[in-house]
């Protein structure tokens, strides 16, 4: 009797270990509009360290379009080195714009994340328009702000002339997210660095890409 009473203990402690921590985890990977886990657009870079840790996130420059383009690469995996989990876009005073999803964790409420298909997009939300973005063919959901790109790039002739999306066949998977809003879906290229950026992220940048922020200066 003994012998079954703890074996009974055993797996009671067993279901509330299994399920516990489960469910706090997967709070840090839900998608949501402007939302990637605990990364939302709006917050300070400072506020993003705080989040995850100033190991887990690396101060970059993207150099869009030959000018200063900052950015958090964000890691949520021990020893990660290679994709990030998510990219989030420095605009203005310190502030995270534009927020690009690479990890397969995150999921929307309705569980749409990167490795879905198309058809899974469509049978679960309102597909606004397919088009091509910044590189591949993409998805928007205007209810949720986000923007899938897909692993399909060469749509036939006659999708280049209907636009038709039925024509994108629903086996598409996604190989990205972009959470950003309606009006801001294109790149913000900085003109003037020392217009957008602050003095303080600049000094920050020029720590991990001198060379480039010295050109930067030449041409401003």
């Amino acid at each position: 009797m003994l012998r079954y009473d703890a074996n009974t203990l055993l797996l009671f402690l067993s279901f509330l270990l299994w399920n516990g921590p489960a469910r706090g985890g997967a709070k840090e990977f839900v998608l949501s509009r402007g939302k990637a886990g605990p990364i939302e657009t709006g917050m300070t870079v400072d506020q993003v360290f705080a989040s995850v840790g100033r190991k887990s996130a690396r101060l970059v420059d993207q150099q869009i379009e030959g000018f200063s383009s900052p950015a958090l690469e964000i890691y949520l995996t021990k020893n990660q080195r290679t994709r990030p989990s998510l990219v989030a876009e420095i605009v203005g005073h310190d502030r995270i714009g534009r927020i690009n999803v690479y990890d397969s964790r995150f999921k929307t409420e309705k569980g749409i994340g990167v490795g879905s298909t198309l058809g899974e997009i469509r049978r679960k939300y309102r597909v606004d328009w397919i088009g091509f973005g910044e590189g591949p063919l993409c998805a928007r959901v205007e209810q949720i702000g986000m923007t899938f790109a897909l692993d399909y790039s060469k749509p036939p002739r006659e999708w280049y002339e209907t636009n038709n999306p039925a024509l994108i066949p629903d086996g598409a998977k996604v190989v990205s997210i972009l959470l950003a809003s309606a009006n801001d879906l294109g790149y913000r290229s900085v003109a003037n660095p020392h217009d957008s950026i602050s003095a303080k992220l600049m000094r920050r940048i020029a720590l991990d890409h001198p060379r480039q922020v010295a050109n930067l200066r030449k041409r401003a």
